[in-house]
């Protein structure tokens, strides 16, 4: 899923957060930044693992440092194969743990 909104993107997350195993974030956005819109999103599911992406220099920011809502930061430019492979490290867990679920779900209504 792509959000251009942080506020319908923040919406979606909250009502189907166990269908994410990723999320991908922009630090600037209109309404919210990044870190505000991270923050939300582990109040709802602290499992999910969470990146942010910034042409700014965030991580000597104070509010960076404490949030504890960013599990990878990723600086701009950053080449797609990199980013792949970032997505790749992160994915797996959740994607097995998802996986994992639906078997069972199926194997219920079986």
């Amino acid at each position: 899923m792509a959000f251009t909104d942080p506020i319908l993107a923040l919406e979606h997350f909250v009502l189907n957060h166990r269908d994410y195993y990723l999320l991908i974030s922009d630090y600037r956005m209109p309404g919210m930044n990044g870190l505000e819109f991270l923050q939300k999103v582990k109040e709802t599911d602290t499992a999910v693992p969470c990146m942010l992406i910034s042409a700014l220099d965030v991580e000597d920011d104070g509010l960076f440092k404490n949030c504890g809502c960013v599990d990878k930061f990723l600086q701009k430019p950053i080449k797609i194969t990199e980013l792949i492979l970032e997505v790749q490290m992160y994915a797996p867990h959740r994607r097995n743990h998802v996986s994992k679920n639906i078997e069972l779900s199926n194997s219920s209504v079986l």
